[in-house]
């Protein structure tokens, strides 16, 4: 009985900190960066990394 006393309030404590700290938001720097990257795909905006890419071939002997 006290076993679920204590992880009840223990699982009540977590999930009170995890709501708080979920309205915590980035700071301004954080969300106007030049090489952010774009999770949403929005048709208007292109890809902002750009990255150069050599492929490499194997040699099969």
């Amino acid at each position: 009985m006290s076993n679920a006393l204590i992880f009840g309030s223990m699982a009540a404590i977590s999930l009170f900190v995890f709501f708080n700290l979920g309205k915590i938001k980035a700071s301004k720097n954080q969300i106007n960066r030049n090489n952010r990257i774009n999770r949403f795909r929005e048709s208007n905006q292109q890809n902002i990394i750009e990255n150069d890419h050599k492929e490499e071939k194997k040699d099969e002997d």
